[in-house]
């Protein structure tokens, strides 16, 4: 649904809006919107930008645990994981996250490492992935020489599957 902006306000075109019949009243009184004001390159390179994190954000989200409480200890357990791989002794107690985990993930700490590891292994690809893209985009986007530019890096983002 489209809409103005008169203000600050937000008129959404409904013909049962009172703002909206107000709004067609001032321009049959002589109103006169005024014109849509183009933003500043500067502008639309910040504004692009705040869009290309906020989708790979959203991408990430796919593939990282949320940041919760769960989120934490998702990467409590991966820390645990990489010291006790390289632990040569691993010592009852030293490891509780991965402790927690022998139930589900292995018969000891080290069965517990490795499959933690291989879990964070596993993520690694579609994150690269994700970053390349935001990373890239953002490149084209300081490069771009007017408007329409920055809006083709932002409008032609081909996230990875």
């Amino acid at each position: 649904q489209g809409g103005v902006i008169r203000g600050s306000q937000f008129i959404p075109t409904d013909p049962k809006n009172k703002d909206h019949q107000k709004y067609l009243a001032w321009l049959a009184g002589g109103g006169s919107p005024d014109a849509v004001q183009e933003p500043t390159l500067a502008d639309a390179r910040t504004n692009a930008n705040a869009e290309i994190d906020r989708q790979a954000d959203r991408e990430r989200a796919v593939h990282l645990p949320a940041v919760t409480s769960q989120g934490a200890v998702d990467f409590l357990r991966w820390e645990e994981a990489e010291r006790a791989d390289a632990d040569g002794s691993i010592t009852a107690g030293e490891y509780p996250m991965l402790e927690a985990e022998i139930p589900a993930k292995g018969a000891d700490v080290a069965a517990v490492a490795t499959a933690v590891i291989a879990e964070r292994a596993a993520l690694v690809t579609p994150l690269a992935a994700i970053e390349a893209v935001r990373v890239t985009a953002r490149a084209a986007i300081a490069a771009a020489a007017d408007l329409t530019a920055v809006r083709a890096v932002v409008v032609g983002l081909t996230w990875p599957a």
